[in-house]
């Protein structure tokens, strides 16, 4: 049985992918992650699935975009 986190991003369509991923990359020159992003939307998903911690979903919500990116456009599924 999947993570279903995992799961989450696994079935993210490319164009939200492309977008996060374009957001993540824009986080050293700004400074912040978009407030109204796809980023925020994934971590926002987490929290409230999980009722997490806010901050830590953000992070998680990074890591898994940043993972399916990298294992989807590296032809590793």
């Amino acid at each position: 049985m999947k993570n279903p986190i995992t799961e989450m991003f696994e079935n993210i369509p490319d164009d939200e992918l492309l977008t996060a991923v374009k957001e993540i990359e824009s986080v050293p020159k700004t400074g912040i992650i978009s407030t109204d992003g796809v980023v925020r939307k994934y971590a926002h998903l987490i929290h409230d699935k999980y009722k997490g911690n806010m901050p830590m979903d953000l992070l998680m919500s990074e890591i898994g975009i940043i993972r399916e990116a990298a294992y989807r456009w590296a032809d590793l599924k």
